[in-house]
């Protein structure tokens, strides 16, 4: 299955819930990388979606959401690869 969860029709466990929370704040706050690895279609961009509102709204962190895969199309461009992933461009 792919697309939208809609909480009231689909069994699914919410994404915070799949993080180990009290393992991951102490590494957030010192500043330290967490891998998060997951097989595909398991929820990780919905678990950093959750993840970064919390900090937002909770913690005062701010998080910026970055992608870099459409970044590839602008090859060696390394301004034009940082304007794709921070602006995403249509």
């Amino acid at each position: 299955m792919e697309g939208p969860i809609e909480p009231r029709e689909h069994y699914f466990i919410p994404p915070l819930e799949r993080v180990d929370l009290d393992d991951k704040l102490p590494l957030i706050r010192t500043k330290k990388y967490s891998p998060l690895h997951a097989p595909r279609l398991s929820g990780k961009p919905s678990t950093l979606e959750a993840l970064a509102e919390g900090l937002n709204d909770r913690w005062v962190y701010r998080c910026l959401r970055v992608e870099f895969q459409g970044a590839q199309s602008a090859g060696d461009d390394l301004v034009g690869a940082i304007r794709i992933a921070l602006f995403k461009p249509k």
